[in-house]
């Protein structure tokens, strides 16, 4: 199994945002879902930082995890503030947001760690 990490931060005064709009994706995967290895577009893992929360959009069409994005919500509106694309990416299905200030400048900060088979 390999280990794919990808950092990001969560320093959303510095980023290009969105108008704050409704999260595009806002159903969670069931245990039915994950356990038929099938389902679209749905939130498989959230993150809660300082002022933000994050949820990752996974796809499994054929028993393969797609990722297909990062939303990032503001805690306080639940209004989205920035979509963060990663179609393309592949998981084996484990997958992990972990959050905290890891390049230290005081803004919290997450990372999306995946297995792959």
């Amino acid at each position: 199994m390999k280990n794919i990490i990808i950092i990001l931060s969560a320093t959303l005064f510095q980023m290009q945002t969105l108008q704050a709009q409704q999260p595009r994706f806002t159903e969670f995967r069931t245990a039915e879902e994950k356990d038929s290895c099938t389902w679209f577009n749905k939130i498989t893992t959230v993150e809660t930082l300082k002022n933000h929360y994050v949820q990752l959009v996974t796809s499994s069409p054929d028993c393969h995890t797609a990722w297909v994005c990062v939303q990032v919500i503001d805690n306080t509106t639940g209004k989205l503030v920035q979509t963060i694309d990663l179609t393309g990416y592949e998981s084996g299905g484990y997958e992990w947001i972990t959050g905290g200030d890891y390049n230290f400048d005081g803004y919290d900060d997450f990372y999306l760690t995946a297995g792959v088979d």
